[in-house]
């Protein structure tokens, strides 16, 4: 794997259910991680997409199937996929709202984000491609802010009147795939995530051995909770609630873009690392 200096961002934040960053955030996550991994490993990764086939889908590329845990998502109610219905939890984190240090704090959600990144490098490491595509999934998850949050508030989709730059939406929405579409602006979602690439490579961004999934969650969180984000609003004793309501101008974005696209390449780092690691068979 190419070499890579992570930048820690100490920040804060846990979520609820919804499909982090959206169809292209994944897209662009998966994408780079693979392009940061050996040709003999990105080769082995092409392998095991090749070989999955559940219920008759397939992917041609990892950036593609990296989408399958939320497309198996929506159908749970049909019998041919009920099988993934406990794995909904899996996308997320929800703490306490007197939480502030993740590592230790009470899980509302005994099955979360944490164990899924385990649960799918385990299976990555058994050959399996629905491990690839879970492992890529929930690492862009984990990045996404609103993905360590608050169960009463569904990580910020009850935020759900929200106006302005990004349209009637909901908070949780605008960090799924608002920010990112406000900076995609019409282009393709490669084309940014090769820019995004550069930039890695001129930062000299690189994975940490010593990381594990509560120092991303922390974060997260760290960002979420943080008072521009307007997810909630810190007093003595916790984050207390602010209301749906809220106006988003472009203020917002020129904020929080610079976050979401840190994010996002901090994701695609540490995936390739932890993909370098799984992919044990090759050199």
């Amino acid at each position: 794997m190419k070499k890579i200096l992570i930048i820690i961002i100490s920040l804060t934040s846990i979520s609820s259910d919804a499909s982090a960053w959206g169809k292209d955030g994944h897209r662009i996550v998966c994408y780079m991680a693979e392009q940061l991994l050996s040709e003999a490993k990105q080769a082995a990764v092409n392998t095991l997409v090749s070989q999955f086939n559940v219920n008759g889908k397939t992917y041609e590329t990892f950036a593609e199937g990296c989408l399958f845990p939320d497309y198996v998502k929506g159908r749970t109610d049909e019998d041919a996929w009920k099988r993934y219905r406990k794995d909904g939890p899996l996308h997320y984190v929800n703490f306490s709202r007197k939480t502030k240090q993740v590592k230790g704090a009470e899980v509302k959600n005994s099955t979360n984000i944490m164990f899924g990144i385990q649960k799918g490098y385990s299976y990555t490491a058994q050959r399996n491609p629905e491990g690839l595509f879970l492992l890529g999934h929930v690492f862009g998850d984990a990045h996404q802010p609103l993905h360590a949050g608050y169960a009463d508030d569904l990580g910020g989709n009850k935020i759900n009147q929200v106006a302005g730059l990004y349209g009637t939406t909901n908070l949780h929405a605008v960090w799924d795939y608002g920010i990112i579409e406000v900076a995609l602006n019409g282009s393709d979602w490669q084309e940014y995530a090769d820019a995004l690439l550069t930039q890695i490579q001129e930062e000299n961004l690189s994975y940490d051995e010593a990381e594990f999934a509560d120092t991303i969650i922390q974060e997260s969180y760290d960002i979420a909770t943080s008072a521009s984000v307007q997810y909630c609003e810190w007093d003595r004793k916790k984050c207390r609630k602010l209301g749906p309501t809220r106006t988003l101008d472009k203020s917002y974005q020129d904020t929080h873009q610079p976050i979401v696209e840190q994010r996002l390449k901090m994701a695609a780092v540490r995936l390739a690392g932890w993909l370098d690691k799984a992919i044990h068979w090759v050199e």
